[in-house]
């Protein structure tokens, strides 16, 4: 059976987002007020452990490296309703498998707006492999069993459980996360994903601005810096991060509210619709 009236071009999916409501300008001036910054608190997290932490919208956090690489995970939800988070599929169709400057994270059906907006990440900006993954992945115990035949091992996701936990949310809670100074590299012809040791040094953050009130969750990796696989569990080194909170006194663009088709009658005109052909 074949179809016609099926275009075979090739089109960018990052590109026609006319209605996205992104003004470069507001984080570009949002970046120039940089020295007004104030640091309101800073969160130590320990090797193979987390924490979950509130960001009010507005607000500015980092994910600093306080001792050297070391990979982590990152968890995005509405503070006021938690059903609200984030969703790495669109992420990633939307803004692209690395996360550039001023890529937003975007949050699930049906609310589909952004969460966050990615600032800043020294290793990229000196000229490093981008580091911010929008893969939607974290290790697990079962993982970690699975490549070195060791059970019970530490993972993200146990950590991810563990810093939710205080603010009454369960394992049903934890969904898709972002990958961070996370160096993977993706083979072009045969699609495999390939992990190296990560080129973060000491001191090196990525930043976030929060576009709404976030419960933000962090799990220091139990990869370490990625320079070892899952099956080698006793050579990983496990490094401690830093969390920093910054008020920026500005406040974040409302996202506009789609049409709500759900109580609505989809407005589809008939010359809207493509009618597929059939040749048998």
């Amino acid at each position: 059976m074949r179809f016609q009236n099926v275009t075979t071009n090739h089109w960018n999916v990052q590109e026609n987002l006319d209605h996205a409501n992104f003004d470069r300008e507001f984080y570009e001036d949002l970046n120039r007020g940089r020295p007004g910054f104030k640091l309101k608190r800073s969160i130590a997290i320990g090797p193979r452990s987390g924490k979950a932490f509130v960001v009010k919208a507005g607000e500015i956090f980092r994910i600093v490296e306080t001792e050297g690489p070391q990979i982590c995970d990152l968890w995005l939800f509405n503070r006021k309703n938690p059903k609200e988070h984030f969703w790495s599929n669109y992420t990633m169709v939307l803004e692209g498998v690395y996360l550039k400057q001023y890529g937003r994270l975007w949050s699930n059906m049906p609310w589909f707006r952004p969460m966050a907006t990615f600032m800043e990440e020294t290793v990229r900006s000196r000229g490093g492999f981008p580091h911010i993954i929008s893969f939607g992945s974290h290790c697990t115990s079962e993982l970690w069993e699975l490549h070195s035949g060791i059970k019970g091992l530490n993972s993200c996701h146990i950590n991810g459980l563990n810093a939710i936990a205080p603010f009454g949310l369960k394992e049903e809670n934890l969904h898709d996360n972002l990958n961070v100074h996370m160096k993977v590299e993706i083979n072009p012809n045969d699609g495999q994903v390939s992990v190296s040791k990560s080129d973060c040094v000491r001191g090196d953050y990525a930043e976030f601005f929060a576009e709404l009130d976030l419960l933000a969750a962090v799990s220091a990796c139990p990869l370490g810096d990625g320079s070892y696989p899952n099956s080698m569990p006793e050579k990983m080194i496990v490094g401690p991060l830093e969390i920093e909170i910054y008020s920026t006194g500005i406040r974040p663009k409302t996202f506009p509210k789609w049409y709500n088709w759900r109580t609505n009658k989809p407005r589809i005109k008939k010359e809207d619709s493509i009618e597929l052909k059939a040749n048998t």
